[in-house]
């Protein structure tokens, strides 16, 4: 027991200590975004519109187009991109302000389920401070469509086609994750008032064209 237990560590301890040092972040397949956040060198995990999965070494990138070594895709043919790193894509539309889940000290402390979400939720986290500081002036979004889409993006993210993604990276469960979800969506209506810019939206097209 205590060998097979040795080596099932052994197999895992690599693995544990890549995902450490980089993961898999989703990049908006916009150019903007794309131009800032995607270098040659860089590796992709691209999803096209025709159902088809690839990885790609990047060359390099076009304003319409991604140029790897054996094949080029557009940019309209992809429905999901992204690029393992050590940390987080920039942000092309406001990079002087950090993106992602912004959770308070007390509340880390209290619940140790606030601090580990908060890593496993930053995709609907980055979603929401889009929308929060361009999605008026781009899309005539409100604070309260804003943080019901928030609400929907955590819950698919509770549901994952993967279930091992959501046991590995969040250490929970749906029930649990559910709930914090619940939990995030609350405390950004009571009080993210003072957060959401109405006036002071600035443009950016995070979610495509309008």
């Amino acid at each position: 027991m205590l060998r097979l237990l040795r080596t099932v560590l052994s197999l895992l301890l690599p693995l544990l200590l890549l995902s450490a040092c980089a993961q898999w972040w989703q990049v908006r397949p916009y150019s903007d975004f794309v131009r800032a956040e995607i270098k040659p060198g860089d590796e992709l995990r691209i999803e096209t519109r025709d159902g088809g999965r690839s990885k790609l070494i990047v060359q390099s990138t076009e304003d319409d187009r991604i140029v790897g070594k054996h094949r080029t895709i557009l940019l309209a043919d992809i429905v999901r991109l992204e690029k393992r790193a050590k940390s987080p894509p920039a942000n092309p539309c406001s990079p002087q302000v950090p993106l992602g889940c912004s959770v308070p000290d007390w509340a880390a402390m209290l619940h140790d389920s606030q601090s580990r979400y908060g890593d496993y939720f930053y995709p609907s986290c980055e979603q929401h401070d889009y929308c929060y500081r361009h999605g008026a002036a781009t899309y005539g979004m409100s604070k309260n469509s804003c943080d019901y889409q928030f609400l929907q993006d955590m819950q698919a993210q509770c549901h994952p086609d993967d279930l091992v993604k959501l046991l590995f990276e969040s250490g929970g469960n749906y029930a649990e994750c559910t709930a914090v979800a619940m939990e995030f969506y609350l405390a950004v209506q009571k009080r993210g008032a003072n957060r959401f810019n109405s006036a002071t939206s600035s443009y950016c097209e995070y979610d495509g064209p309008p």
